[in-house]
């Protein structure tokens, strides 16, 4: 992790915040609640089921994290889609099948 990431989380412990992690669903649930978050001095963070690649993970944090210590760099934008990209695909269900792309089919040849 970066040693500015490092950083943020030492200074939002002391002034009381916690990171706390959850499955892809309650995540999403967890993530449509920014205030209630905000509230609580909490920031959820999704579990190892995201499947998150090392520099998506540490985009999403710094991403959760900048808005609360404005001083933090901004994510990086692609890996930050990557990562939403990821949170989405845990949250399809199993029909989807292995490998198969969430969103729109590439078109047909011969059609």
């Amino acid at each position: 992790m970066p040693p500015d990431l490092l950083d943020a989380i030492r200074v939002l412990a002391v002034k009381g915040w916690r990171l706390r992690r959850a499955g892809p669903r309650n995540h999403a649930v967890w993530l449509a609640e920014p205030e209630l978050q905000h509230r609580l001095r909490a920031v959820v963070l999704p579990d190892a089921r995201a499947h998150l690649a090392l520099p998506e993970w540490n985009a999403l944090l710094r991403h959760r994290l900048q808005p609360l210590l404005p001083a933090l760099a901004p994510a990086d934008p692609l890996a930050l889609g990557q990562a939403a990209q990821r949170l989405r695909s845990a949250l399809a269900p199993e029909w989807l099948g292995p490998g198969r792309p969430l969103g729109p089919l590439p078109p047909r040849s011969g059609a």
